[in-house]
């Protein structure tokens, strides 16, 4: 190896600036490693990768086909802090300028490779639904757009009118829950060429747009990895939607006695938590009781929202919440809250009951699966 070589490097180094520090580095071990007839020099993109996983360990950073010097040093040129800032502030701008290294920010995969992994990781993009009081429906005029079809369904057809991919839209469940559908189209893996996508009514029939005609978006998946959508969003009008929705929220009531005795609804509410697991048509759905603020005299009232047509289980678990804090604290609690509180505080007394969801039902905002009556073993 060429000791001059080297000293000379070293001293221009010590007259750059520190922020600049870290990239020169880099060409310094390229160098030398030349030098030494070892390894080729690192590209610009092969360190940009690097940089962005050691700042993003979570994620998997991939190189993009399209990734050229100047791209690759724009990332370089940012700190972990900074490139955090516009990761937060790109976050499903996929709309507008979509920078290929931010992974997360962008509607395709963009047909680039991973660190670890050569398989491409296939298509994705998420189309949305406008909900329109008219046919004008522009947004903030009046309110006229206010949301989607609840748990809309939309099919994905090739040229052929094969369906080759669904996606059963669901809006975000406040507070958590699972719900194993809805997150768009991911990772498809289809050859490139035209497709359409199409929205569908609750009773299978294609749903209309706000002109009358069949509700549905071109969508071509180009051979670079990019998704070409004709629209964004279905625009539909509320009478359309409300043959779209697919879910209801399921309400129930509980009533309890200990020893014989008429619990209040306050006691029923800490004393007994409400599990519903099930497996429909479109996925796996579970979560944990939701308090209805509703006057009963006697009765807690509970509810499960989004709930798709199917058979579902309710699972009544005793509670024994001896902590005053974690009493005071039982109201409304996030769906991983409730499964805390059934490890530290369930007695072992459960009761299960089957319910029925039906496609009817699943048309309406809610639906009512009536009261249970319960003994409970805790005389608060």
């Amino acid at each position: 190896m060429n000791d001059a070589l080297v000293e000379s490097v070293i001293l221009d180094l010590m007259s750059i600036e520190m922020k600049n520090l870290k990239y020169l580095m880099f060409g310094l071990v390229a160098t030398a490693s030349i030098a030494c007839g070892e390894t080729a020099e690192v590209t610009p993109c092969e360190q940009a990768v690097e940089h962005l996983q050691a700042c993003f360990p979570e994620q998997d950073a991939r190189m993009p086909d399209s990734c050229s010097d100047s791209s690759a040093e724009a990332i370089l040129a940012q700190d972990c802090g900074e490139l955090e800032s516009i990761a937060n502030a790109q976050a499903g701008a996929a709309d507008g300028f979509c920078n290929p290294f931010f992974w997360w920010a962008c509607t395709s995969s963009g047909g680039g490779s991973s660190v670890d992994r050569d398989e491409p990781t296939g298509y994705s993009f998420r189309l949305g639904i406008n909900r329109c009081e008219s046919d004008l429906c522009v947004e903030d005029l009046f309110g006229e757009i206010d949301s989607g079809a609840e748990c809309g369904v939309i099919r994905l057809e090739d040229e052929r009118g094969n369906v080759v991919a669904t996606d059963y839209i669901n809006d975000h469940m406040t507070w958590g829950g699972i719900q194993d559908t809805g997150d768009g189209f991911s990772n498809l893996d289809l050859p490139t060429g035209n497709y359409v996508a199409k929205l569908m009514r609750r009773d299978g029939e294609q749903a209309r747009d706000i002109k009358g005609n069949p509700a549905e978006i071109e969508v071509a998946l180009l051979d670079d990895g990019d998704v070409d959508l004709s629209a964004r969003n279905f625009r539909i009008l509320n009478t359309e939607a409300d043959a779209v929705q697919a879910c209801t929220e399921v309400v129930g009531a509980i009533n309890s006695t200990c020893d014989g005795e008429q619990m209040s609804k306050d006691d029923i509410e800490t004393t007994w938590v409400v599990k519903i697991e099930g497996v429909n048509a479109e996925g796996r759905y579970e979560n944990i009781k939701r308090n209805m603020f509703v006057f009963n005299a006697q009765s807690h009232l509970f509810g499960f929202p989004k709930v798709r047509a199917g058979s579902y289980n309710l699972t009544y678990i005793e509670l024994d919440i001896w902590s005053s804090w974690d009493r005071d604290n039982f109201r409304n609690l996030k769906y991983e809250d409730y499964l805390e509180y059934i490890e530290d505080y369930a007695t072992g007394v459960e009761f299960t009951q089957e319910i029925e969801v039906t496609l009817d039902q699943a048309g309406q905002e809610s639906t009512s699966i009536g009261g249970v009556v319960l003994e409970s073993e805790v005389c608060l």
